[in-house]
């Protein structure tokens, strides 16, 4: 089995058991805000093209417009065809689009300012590992501004850890990250058990 087919079989057993908030894999509705809180630290993205890369039920797209942030046009993409689907009906916005897409086999050139990846990466399948390396890689060649994606990571509680999760060594991450730009930093403070890497075309010494 693929990773996508992986991911699309698990996914769609979840939206038919229940297609609240815990089919994205957030323990609550607070920890999905913290996590989107802090992709808004990847810049001012109003007035910008925003990519949201495995955009789920739409729950990004929601956040921006309750924080006010005037982007130029947003488009949420997903390899789950129930979740595009279910994003389209609760997310009615301008310059909002929602396509089921999957980048690594998109003969579409993309472009836009910032890529957000929220949790795609961590649903543990027969090749998580390489499928994230891949996806980080394609969202930075995207990307004419930056990137920030989170993961959950090694350095969490050993208890509170489940069988369908993976877990990224940071370290390993931030590495990788740093063979395709130095421009970036990564924050690992605002859960035990996740982590945000945010990658950038330019440093501020160049802008």
């Amino acid at each position: 089995m693929t990773h996508n087919e992986f991911v699309i079989e698990n996914y769609n057993k979840w939206i038919d058991k229940n297609p609240g908030i815990g089919i994205m894999g957030y323990g609550s509705e607070q920890s999905q805000d913290i996590r989107f809180g802090t992709l808004f630290k990847a810049g001012d993205m109003a007035g910008k093209t925003i990519l949201d890369v495995g955009c789920g039920r739409g729950d990004f797209a929601a956040k921006l417009v309750r924080s006010g942030v005037k982007y130029k046009r947003y488009l949420g993409i997903d390899i789950v065809p129930q979740m595009i689907d279910i994003a389209k009906k609760a997310n009615s916005s301008e310059n909002v689009e929602f396509r089921v897409l999957d980048i690594l086999a998109c003969s579409e050139k993309l472009s836009f300012d910032y890529v957000i990846m929220c949790g795609p990466l961590n649903l543990r399948t027969p090749h998580t590992e390489e499928t994230a390396k891949k996806l980080i890689r394609k969202a930075y060649e995207i990307a004419k501004i930056g990137v920030a994606f989170n993961m959950t990571s090694i350095l969490g509680d050993e208890d509170k850890k489940t069988d369908h999760t993976y877990y990224f060594d940071p370290f390993d991450v931030l590495r990788f990250c740093a063979g395709m730009t130095r421009n970036l930093w990564f924050d690992h403070t605002y859960l035990p058990h996740d982590f945000t890497v945010f990658m950038y075309r330019k440093g501020e010494y160049e802008l």
